[in-house]
């Protein structure tokens, strides 16, 4: 079983990933050496190792209209300030498709900011995100590490290589190590807000770049992804008194809309996200329609008397409930 996972991990990731970094001439050498140079292990970082854990959540999940047999499937502990402690997940699913893998997120602070994210997953790896802040208490850096076994430098295989795509178990090194896995940049306009988030020289995917810009009330009127300077997608925002969307459009590698494009591979729906606001301002609905108005989907909330959430219900394109998520919390 563990031998297919590789070679099935990899075949995806091997076989069909492109790297987005600026075009240069790569030799394996080359390659080798930028590698080699992400080989470091993380800071040690100074952070308030006496907070108090004051109230802890215990989420529920079941799928479908099943809620005998819900289960627990995350644990949130708080400190006393209301800020996260850690995040447990164990068969946490968002929806029938989608979940998080079984890991443990630490959170640590220093004062009122948090100064550094851990994580420690079931089958041995574990990641650190060290992030940095200006004067004004503005994240302006963060640096992601992950802790790993990685391929053997010695290894040549690939999209066609002689050694061909298939990666074993002895393919990979036999301790873990330390690398840098995404440096990520932020700034900020005149007014403070957060104005682009950037990670020019190693990222984990190809959006490594996006911008926001503000109307006159000071809302989010646009969000952009890019590869570097290429648009992928803008999200455009509109607001009322009850409920605020997006719009989002992917583009193609000419700057053309994708949602028209005529051939199916080449098209991607306009989707649009309705979040309904209750009298509190809080969200209690999201809605996901496509150009064609066709219902992808919603998510509703839930709230109890002390504001947190209650309850979540993702409900399938066929307004059908497909996951539930049940928060009982505990001080």
């Amino acid at each position: 079983m563990t031998r297919t996972i590789f070679i099935l991990t990899v075949l995806l990731i091997g076989c069909s990933a492109t790297h987005n970094r600026p075009e240069q001439e790569e030799t394996s050498d080359s390659v080798s050496s930028y590698k080699d140079s992400l080989r470091v292990d993380p800071p040690v970082v100074d952070y308030d190792k006496d907070l108090e854990i004051t109230m802890r959540c215990k989420v529920y999940q079941y799928s479908g209209k099943n809620s005998i047999n819900k289960k627990a499937t995350k644990t949130i502990e708080y400190y006393a300030n209301g800020k996260t402690a850690s995040e447990t997940y164990k068969g946490y699913k968002e929806s029938a498709q989608t979940g998080n893998s079984d890991a443990t997120y630490f959170s640590d602070y220093k004062d009122t900011l948090r100064v550094q994210r851990r994580s420690i997953k079931d089958k041995g790896d574990s990641t650190k995100t060290i992030l940095s802040y200006n004067q004004n208490g503005q994240l302006i850096k963060e640096t992601h590490y992950n802790y790993e076994r990685r391929i053997r430098a010695d290894v040549d295989k690939g999209l066609g290589r002689p050694g061909s795509c298939i990666i074993t178990e002895e393919d990979y090194e036999k301790e873990r190590s330390w690398a840098i896995r995404s440096i990520i940049h932020y700034t900020y306009d005149s007014l403070g807000r957060k104005a682009e988030y950037y990670a020019p020289s190693v990222h984990w995917g190809s959006q490594n770049r996006y911008t926001w810009s503000y109307n006159d009330k000071g809302q989010i009127k646009e969000h952009r992804s890019y590869d570097h300077d290429r648009l992928i997608w803008i999200e455009e925002f509109s607001y009322t008194d009850t409920n605020y969307q997006y719009t989002r459009t992917w583009f193609d590698y000419d700057g053309n809309p994708k949602h028209l494009k005529e051939k199916k591979w080449e098209y991607s729906s306009q989707i649009t996200c309705t979040f309904s606001l209750d009298k509190q301002g809080r969200v209690i609905e999201k809605a996901v329609t496509t150009e064609k108005d066709e219902f992808r989907g919603r998510t509703t909330t839930e709230y109890n008397s002390d504001g947190l959430i209650a309850k979540t219900v993702k409900y399938n394109k066929g307004n059908n409930p497909e996951m539930t998520h049940v928060y009982e919390y505990k001080k």
